[in-house]
């Protein structure tokens, strides 16, 4: 299998988990998967930065400022940005060197973040708005 039948039939799975939700129980779960996924996503590419840019694994535990290391990671690679490609005289070398690169990485990292609060912000919002559930046998198509 190929790296694109691969990619498509994770697009096709995703599709199915999707189209299979019908309640709105479905989409609250499908919902709280999509959070999982989103962070564990963010854990795996906080991991494989380090393995590639340091050749050691995310340390198991943050500071007191950020208590999760993909949080420390974040803000590591936002201080790589910040510094530019130049060493600075008292800061730690860059851990990603190249700035735009070290800029993708956080904001992937970022986006991951917000996916996962999203989801569960709508998850919250649905057990809060019950009028905003569509009622059985009334959904209308949107087209």
């Amino acid at each position: 299998m190929t790296a694109v039948d691969e990619q498509l039939a994770y697009r096709q799975a995703r599709d199915l988990q999707g189209a299979g939700c019908s309640t709105p129980a479905d989409l609250k779960r499908y919902l709280a998967q999509v959070s999982m996924d989103a962070q564990s996503l963010r854990i795996g590419l906080a991991q494989a930065v380090m393995h590639v840019y340091a050749g050691v694994p995310l340390p198991d535990h943050g500071t007191a400022e950020l208590p999760y290391p993909q949080d420390v990671l974040e803000g590591r690679l936002f201080d790589d940005v910040m510094r530019g490609p130049e060493p600075e005289k008292g800061f730690p070398r860059a851990l990603v060197p190249d700035p735009a690169l070290a800029n993708a990485l956080r904001h992937t990292m970022r986006l991951l973040a917000d996916t996962a609060d999203a989801a569960h912000l709508v998850d919250a919002l649905l057990a809060r708005s019950k009028s905003a559930l569509p009622q059985e046998g009334t959904a209308m198509s949107p087209w």
